[in-house]
C-alpha cells in the first residue's frame, strides 16, 4: 500500500498487469497463426485454456481478480475497454459471428472451470478446446 493511495488503486493496478500479460499471450500467439481470420479469436481461446493448465498459485490469483471484475465496476470497465480496443484492432479478421460465439463459448468454459467444486469430474478441455478452434476456421460453417 506504500506505492498506492487506495486498496482500489492496488487491485486495478495488478489488473492492468493482467491485462498485459494476456494482451502479450495473445499478440505472440497471433504472431506465430498462419491464418490471419480468425487469428485473434484463436489466440485468445488458446490463453483461456492455456489457464486452466496453469500451476495453482497462478491459477487462484487470476481466478480472485477475475472473480472480483465480476463485481467491480472499475475492473469491468477496464476489461471492456481491453476487449473493445482488440476487437477493434482485429476487426478485419474476427468480426464474424461464427468468430464471437467461440470467443464467448471460451469465456463460458472458463467460468465453469472456476465455479467447478474441488472433486468435481473434469471436463474434456482438450476436446473443447478443439473444437472451438475449430469454429475459427475458414471452412467452418454455421449453417
Amino acid at each position: 500500500m506504500h506505492h498506492f493511495p487506495t486498496k482500489q488503486t492496488l487491485v486495478e493496478a495488478v489488473f492492468g498487469d493482467f491485462l498485459e500479460q494476456l494482451d502479450a499471450e495473445i499478440t505472440a500467439l497471433i504472431a506465430r497463426d498462419d491464418e490471419p481470420k480468425g487469428s485473434f479469436t484463436r489466440a485468445y481461446i488458446e490463453t483461456v485454456f492455456t489457464d486452466h493448465e496453469a500451476n495453482s498459485i497462478y491459477k487462484e490469483a487470476w481466478a480472485a481478480l477475475y472473480a472480483t471484475s465480476i463485481t467491480d465496476p472499475a475492473l469491468r470497465c477496464l476489461w471492456s475497454e481491453w476487449l473493445r480496443t482488440r476487437l477493434e484492432r482485429y476487426s478485419d479478421t474476427d468480426h464474424e459471428p461464427h468468430l464471437e460465439i467461440a470467443r464467448l463459448a471460451a469465456d463460458g468454459v472458463w467460468v465453469a472451470y472456476l465455479l467447478r467444486a474441488d472433486g468435481d469430474e473434469a471436463t474434456d478441455l482438450s476436446a473443447l478446446r478443439t473444437r472451438l478452434l475449430a469454429m475459427t476456421r475458414k471452412d467452418f460453417s454455421l449453417g
